[in-house]
Parts: structure tokens; C-alpha cells; sequence
């Protein structure tokens, strides 16, 4: 497109072409005038013809002037449209740089930025998970349900009772009561039953059925039970199925001494948490000799139940027979076959809260 100084060098062109053609036009006509024949009496029709040239020159020149004014205006407003246009364009290409700039510099800062400051993904409207509640609180608020015959001999500590005692636990206690007993498997869903037969209170074929239910319905379970020989054939051979051990044989005190009670962790079990949690550095060698003659049963592995472990046992180099405690079902089943005031207090209260705390714990892990 032309520049305006080029429009105007042309227009001015233009005038000096335009204008002596007019002139000379004029004078051509003039001069047509005055060869024309003339008489005295036509002086003043010479005259009025003179006097129409002269207004019609004046105004072809106006008319001239007026045709080139108006082509300099249309030159002008061109000139401005071209000028408007071109300003409108380069506005358009410096906010589309400023956009670019924008975008370019907006990218470069999310690469930058570390990912775990991304914002949350807020498309989803379903609501948070409630926290899951702690160990401590639902091993404070367990549900307990203790039966131990112990009770039956007055003049001597109950141990299973001293160690929920001493961990601050509620329970509810059926002592020997087995009537109470079976009302309670039957009729309640504990979190824990812990079963202590160490005086034998005859407790066996249907109760095995209820400890079989309460293992059903989700409850963690401590047996202490030390007649296996007597009973093993009935209710109680399922109990200990379902933990992948059985009965091996009678646990008994063939020297009369102290060598004879002596328990070891079994290979690869001495860092066991039933024996290090919360309770460490348990001795079960510090015997007591409590009971004579019948001190209890072996159970062996019976390759039923691929959680099944021994834990304890007499012969410290054989894993799989000669065991004395058993722990299976993820944690929440412990069957401890000896007598628990065979061993010196200190030791055997530990170790029962070291039962009571884990199975609690595998409870809250697999309810």
C-alpha cells in the first residue's frame, strides 16, 4: 500500500496538469470570443458573454479546487484507516507475545514444582475415611472374658488375673464357674478368651465346641490346658487342627528335677514377639516345681496349617515336636500345654501379658 508522502506527491502531479489546462482553455475561449464578428451594437452582448466566461472559468476553477480537496480528504481518511488498521493489527500481535510469554512462563514453573505440592484431586465427592482406631484405644476398651480355676486354690496368686491387673485391662471374670462359662461363649462376642485349666476343672468335650465358635465368630483365644492325653480324641483333637498341631504325647517329670521343666525357645523363635513384646528377657528356666509327676503334654506341627508354629519347647534343637506353646490363626490362637506356677511369678506373669498383648494386637490387625 502507497505511503501518504507518495498519495500526496502524485495529487500535487495532479494540480499542475489539471489547472494550466484550464487556463489554457479559458483562453481559447476568450480568444473564440473576440474572432467572432462583431458590430457597435452587439458591444454589450460581447460584454455579458465577456462577464459568462470570466464566472464560468471562476467557477470551473472552484469546481477544480473543490474536486482536488476532495481527493486529498479521501486520500487522508484512507491514509488514517491504513494507519487504524495497522494499529489494531499490532496490538493484537503484542497481547498474543504477551499470551505466549504467559503460557511459556506458567509451564516452565509447573515443571519446577515439586509433585507432592500439586493441588488434591477434588472431582470425587465421596467423603474421607474415618482414621482407624489406634491399638492402645481398642485394647483399653477389649471386650475380656477370663475363666481360670485357679481361683479353686485360694492361698495362691492367680497369675492370668495378676497380669490383666497389672496391664490395666477390664475383664470379666468367670473364675471357675464352668456354668457361667458357657453362658458367656454362647451368648457373647469377645475379643479376647483366655481359658486357663491349670487345675484341671474337668472342662472338656462341649466347651471345646464353644472355643471352636468363638474362634468362628472372630474372637483371639489363650488355651492353657496341660490333660491333653485324657481328652484328645474328642472336641479338643479339632481345636488343635484348626491350629496345625496335635497331640504327641505326656509331658512327664522323669528325674524328679528341675532339669525336667526346663523350656527353650525353639530355632529361629528366641525373637518371637509373644516372648519379647511388651515383656523381654524371660527366663524359663527359673522354675518353681509347682506340680509334680504330670507336668504336661507335647504337641508337634502337623503340617496342616501352613501358619502353625512351635515357640517352646524342651529339646531347644528340634523345632517341629517336643512343643510346649503354640501360636497360629494369624496370632489370635496361643496353646500353651504346661503349667503356668511351674515357673517362677516374675516370669510366667510376663509371658502372659506378652500372650494377652499380642493376640489383642492380631485381633485389631485381622478383626
Amino acid at each position: 500500500m502507497k505511503n501518504y508522502t507518495q498519495i500526496k506527491k502524485q495529487n500535487s502531479k495532479l494540480k499542475h496538469v489539471i489547472i494550466p489546462s484550464l487556463a489554457i482553455l479559458m483562453i481559447i475561449m476568450v480568444m473564440s470570443c473576440s474572432l467572432t464578428p462583431t458590430s457597435s451594437d452587439d458591444a454589450s452582448l460581447q460584454q455579458t458573454q465577456m462577464e459568462l466566461s470570466i464566472q464560468q472559468t471562476m467557477m470551473a476553477q472552484k469546481a477544480t479546487q473543490d474536486y482536488m480537496s476532495q481527493q486529498d480528504q479521501q486520500v487522508d481518511l484512507g491514509l488514517q484507516a491504513t494507519q487504524t488498521s495497522l494499529a489494531a493489527q499490532n496490538l493484537l500481535a503484542q497481547q498474543a507475545m504477551q499470551a505466549t510469554e504467559t503460557a511459556v512462563a506458567a509451564a516452565q514453573a509447573a515443571q519446577l514444582q515439586p509433585q507432592d505440592t500439586q493441588p488434591p484431586d477434588v472431582s470425587t465427592t465421596e467423603e474421607p475415611a474415618a482414621p482407624a482406631e489406634n491399638f492402645e484405644t481398642f485394647k483399653d476398651n477389649a471386650k475380656i472374658l477370663l475363666f481360670e480355676d485357679m481361683v479353686n486354690f485360694p492361698q495362691v496368686r492367680r497369675y492370668v488375673k495378676d497380669a490383666l491387673d497389672n496391664m490395666g485391662l477390664d475383664y470379666k471374670d468367670d473364675g471357675s464357674a464352668k456354668g457361667w462359662l458357657k453362658s458367656d461363649l454362647l451368648g457373647g462376642n469377645w475379643d479376647l478368651v483366655i481359658i486357663a485349666l491349670e487345675v484341671r476343672s474337668n472342662v472338656s468335650g462341649e466347651y471345646f465346641t464353644y472355643i471352636n465358635q468363638a474362634l468362628d465368630n472372630g474372637s483371639a483365644v489363650i488355651l492353657e490346658i496341660w490333660y491333653m492325653d485324657a481328652i484328645s480324641r474328642g472336641e479338643l483333637s479339632k481345636t488343635l487342627s484348626r491350629c496345625g498341631v496335635e497331640f504327641e504325647k505326656d509331658y512327664l517329670n522323669k528325674t524328679g528335677t528341675a532339669n525336667d521343666y526346663l523350656q527353650w525357645p525353639l530355632p529361629g523363635k528366641s525373637g518371637h514377639p509373644i516372648l519379647n513384646e511388651p515383656n523381654s528377657g524371660i527366663r524359663y528356666t527359673n522354675v518353681s516345681m509347682f506340680w509334680e509327676g504330670d507336668l504336661g503334654d507335647f504337641i508337634k506341627v502337623s503340617g496342616k496349617k501352613d501358619d502353625a508354629e512351635l515357640i517352646l519347647g524342651t529339646i531347644a534343637t528340634e523345632k517341629n515336636s517336643h512343643g510346649t506353646l503354640a501360636v497360629c490363626d494369624d496370632g489370635k490362637f496361643i496353646i500353651q500345654t504346661f503349667s503356668t506356677h511351674d515357673y517362677a511369678m516374675e516370669e510366667s506373669v510376663a509371658l502372659w501379658e506378652n500372650y494377652i498383648y499380642n493376640t489383642l494386637k492380631a485381633k485389631h490387625m485381622n478383626p
